[in-house]
């Protein structure tokens, strides 16, 4: 069990919720500058995770240190795996050329799934519970700001193209802070039941507007592979 690399994520886990939580709020402030009527810019939205994505090379070293070999099976997908794919990817947008993800389309959808279960049952078995608060605070705060500001379902739509029913537990884990002690538990739980609340009305809004299955077209970003087309 790698429970030094894990320990050390779950250590991290109470800042990563304090940065995850000023983009939640900044995601707040814009979707009511939209309902006024204004047209703030949109937030770089990737932004809110890039901490809890490189944590996880963080915890490749750990593992590494510490010989904890499921570890570092473990945590090479975000680790050191996102940093080469972000080099080459970037490399590849320099040049003006995109990079060609084939057939590994569907392999690597289902490896992120996987990924992300795993983790959630190590980081349960293990009793830390606030980095799988974290996980939902960060993929919950993206589907928010992604249905009122780009007005797509995303992961919702997903879960009934594909069937991943464990994306439910994307939602359930913003209620962790209601059951768990964690640093700033009330606090979280109110951000939380806010963020749960602002989801669902910007999924309704979709819906009523007759979008809620219209596919993704932008094939920059890498979360709508699954739809990309080939590309030339």
């Amino acid at each position: 069990m790698p429970e030094h690399s894990l320990a050390l994520m779950e250590a991290a886990a109470p800042w990563l919720a304090l940065w995850i939580s000023f983009f939640t709020l900044a995601t707040f402030g814009r979707i009511l500058m939209q309902k006024l009527g204004r047209a703030p810019g949109l937030l770089f939205i990737e932004g809110s995770g890039l901490p809890l994505i490189l944590m996880h090379s963080v915890c490749f070293v750990a593992a590494l240190l510490h010989r904890e070999w499921l570890g570092l099976l473990l945590f090479t997908w975000w680790g050191p795996g996102f940093l080469i794919v972000a080099w080459a990817y970037l490399r590849a947008r320099k040049r003006g050329t995109y990079m060609r993800w084939g057939s590994w389309r569907p392999a690597i959808s289902w490896a992120c799934k996987i990924n992300y279960l795993v983790f959630v049952i190590l980081y349960l078995k293990q009793g830390h519970w606030t980095i799988v608060f974290v996980l939902s605070l960060w993929i919950m705060n993206d589907q928010a700001a992604l249905a009122w500001r780009a007005d797509d379902a995303d992961r919702t739509r997903r879960t009934l193209d594909d069937g991943w029913i464990f994306r439910l537990l994307y939602p359930a884990g913003l209620l962790i802070p209601f059951f768990v002690s964690m640093p700033a538990a009330p606090i979280l739980a109110a951000l939380a039941s806010v963020l749960f609340l602002v989801w669902l009305c910007g999924l309704y809004r979709i819906y009523r507007q007759g979008l809620f299955r219209r596919l993704p077209s932008d094939q920059t970003l890498l979360r709508n592979m699954t739809y990309f087309r080939d590309e030339k």
